[in-house]
């Protein structure tokens, strides 16, 4: 199975950009402020992400506020031999 993160808070000087379209069913959530992604490695089956926020320009000011987090949790696999190349 493969998982795809989409993350992305580019700041702007126009401030936040609206959603226009529809949110598409594949999307688990979206959001327009500004922030960024913490993910943490436990080990070799578990991976811990989080989205935070830090958005000056919301009132009131948002300042570090885990705003979605999910842990990933692989139960199953085979050997990590031959799969990066350096």
């Amino acid at each position: 199975m493969t998982i795809h993160i989409v993350t992305g808070d580019a700041g702007n000087d126009e401030n936040h950009e609206t959603f226009t379209r529809r949110q598409p069913s594949r999307t688990a959530f979206r959001t327009d402020a500004y922030g960024y992604s913490r993910m943490t490695i436990h080990n070799e089956s578990h991976m811990f992400w989080q989205q935070v926020e830090c958005d000056s320009s919301r009132d009131p000011v948002v300042e570090a506020t885990v705003i979605d987090e999910f842990w990933l949790i692989m139960e199953n696999h085979g050997s990590f031999n031959g799969s990066f190349t350096a």
